[in-house]
């Protein structure tokens, strides 16, 4: 018998607010910025078309990594 599980899913225009509520930010980041986070940090992230869409889980867990790099004086841009 299949489930079937619903997750939301984000895309990066949300995933730019969200990201900078959850590191701290004041503001918001750029998509272009957001878009290689996710290239460099989440390459296997779904994409639909030529758009990135990303679960909470998925959004935590970048956030996790770009506050991480924050602390050491270390920004990717």
């Amino acid at each position: 018998m299949p489930i079937f599980i619903a997750l939301p899913m984000y895309p990066v225009s949300e995933v730019c607010e969200r990201l900078a509520e959850r590191t701290g930010f004041d503001g918001v980041y750029t998509r272009q910025q957001v878009n290689a986070w996710i290239k460099k940090k989440l390459p296997m992230a779904q994409k639909l078309g030529n758009r990135y869409l990303l679960t909470d889980a998925e959004i935590d867990w970048l956030a996790m990594r770009v506050r991480t790099r924050k602390r050491h004086g270390i920004i990717d841009k």
